[in-house]
């Protein structure tokens, strides 16, 4: 009879530590942390990360440190100005701010999709008016779309390499936008012609453009072959661009043509505008 009382006491404690090994299996696997992040399984799920992956969206910032910095870790662009977090990290530039990102990278912001999602299309070239959007190529050879820029105050600028008041005006635009950039401004000048007067631009004037004049916005191609050409016939047909260079248009933050300015030395009424539609 004791043995027997042994035999069930010993099947009893055997249960009840299996029960126990099992209960505590179920709470190491609660509190895992299965890629070494920091973050618990559990809390990935809660957050939508992933649990296998220190870094969810690949960025090259891992998922704790993107919580902390306030960066998004499921968006690899948290501020979706085209690039990554991880980049504007190294480069020392916001990636909270899609007005800061690396300037000088062979590239430039993309707002493009904001822009659809916010729905901006072309009605006219008249003023007051949403611009028509167009594609070229800059002195980087990289395809633009001018809704790339779609939530900044834009100066587009359309000179010619043998207009002397065009060179003029460019000396002096690096610096403007550089004192506006961070707060929302972008220039881009349209190229739409040579030296020569060739009606042909290339990459090799674009660069030599850009270098004269020490500029790290946009040059971009704007002769007859451009997407920029038909904008600005349509300018001219309207009889808002009569045919003098250089000619500029200021665009507001809704891609709405807001203020035109023809010749050089307009510096001071273009910084009045630029300060008026950035609230500034």
């Amino acid at each position: 009879m004791r043995l027997m009382n042994l035999l069930l006491l010993g099947s009893t404690l055997a249960l009840s530590t299996a029960c126990f090994e099992s209960d505590k299996d179920d709470d190491e696997e609660e509190d895992a942390d299965s890629d070494g992040d920091g973050l618990l399984d559990s809390e990935e799920e809660e957050l939508g990360t992933d649990p296998d992956s220190a870094d969810t969206d690949g960025d090259g910032i891992d998922d704790p440190d993107e919580l902390e910095a306030g960066t998004d870790p499921v968006s690899a662009d948290t501020d979706g100005d085209g690039f990554d977090d991880g980049l504007e990290a190294d480069q020392g530039t916001d990636p909270l701010d899609g007005f800061s990102w690396p300037f000088g990278e062979a590239q430039f912001c993309d707002f493009s999709d904001e822009a659809a999602e916010a729905g901006v299309e072309s009605t006219s070239v008249a003023m007051g008016e949403v611009f028509p959007n167009f594609t070229t190529y800059d002195q980087f050879g990289n395809e633009v779309e001018l809704y790339d820029f779609y939530g900044y105050v834009i100066l587009l600028d359309f000179s010619a390499g043998w207009c002397g008041p065009c060179r003029t005006a460019a000396e002096t635009s690096e610096e403007m936008w550089e004192a506006y950039r961070e707060d929302g401004f972008m220039i881009i000048h349209a190229i739409i012609d040579d030296n020569r007067g060739s009606g042909d631009i290339d990459q090799d004037f674009l660069e030599g453009w850009a270098e004269d004049y020490s500029i790290e916005f946009p040059v971009v191609d704007g002769d007859a072959d451009s997407g920029v050409y038909d904008v600005r016939y349509s300018l001219y047909n309207e009889g808002i661009d009569e045919g003098y260079i250089p000619f500029m248009i200021m665009l507001d933050q809704d891609m709405q043509l807001h203020t035109t300015f023809v010749g050089a030395g307009q510096d001071s009424a273009i910084e009045r505008e630029i300060e008026d539609l950035l609230g500034l």
